[in-house]
């Protein structure tokens, strides 16, 4: 693989976050956030019942999407991201991202730096935040 800044990276369309993903993933972190997993928790916040996505999941999403590209997980060296919006359940996302530059990293391995970001379908930039993401593979 030979990116190039400017390069565009396959986005990941995520049609529906999943409202009961989210209530095992509340579980799993033990997050006692109600607006996680209680609808009547968000009404008061100004929200319409749906329940609001935990912040690992939306980086999830992004770390799927440059995985994918570059060839798997390892691959993947740093994520840094700033939250913009919520996402709900049933919402529509899209990760997705671009190459600003490659260069060599401390190991003599080449690296590419992204920019990327997680959109709502229809509404808000979610997240967005840079990447870098190691092109050669392991061992070389």
């Amino acid at each position: 693989m030979t990116p190039a800044p400017g390069d565009a990276l396959p986005d990941l369309v995520v049609p529906l976050v999943d409202e009961a993903r989210m209530k095992v993933l509340t579980l799993l972190l033990h997050d006692p956030n109600p607006i996680h997993f209680d609808p009547t928790s968000v009404v008061p916040l100004g929200g319409d019942r749906r329940l609001v996505t935990q912040g690992p999941l939306s980086l999830g999403y992004l770390s799927t999407m440059l995985a994918g590209w570059a060839g798997g997980d390892d691959r993947v060296v740093a994520l840094d991201c700033r939250y913009l919006a919520n996402v709900h359940a049933g919402d529509e996302v899209v990760a997705g991202g671009e190459v600003t530059s490659v260069d060599v990293d401390h190991a003599g391995r080449r690296v590419a730096h992204c920019a990327v970001w997680l959109d709502v379908r229809g509404g808000p930039r979610a997240v967005q935040g840079t990447a870098v993401v190691r092109l050669d593979p392991a061992g070389c």
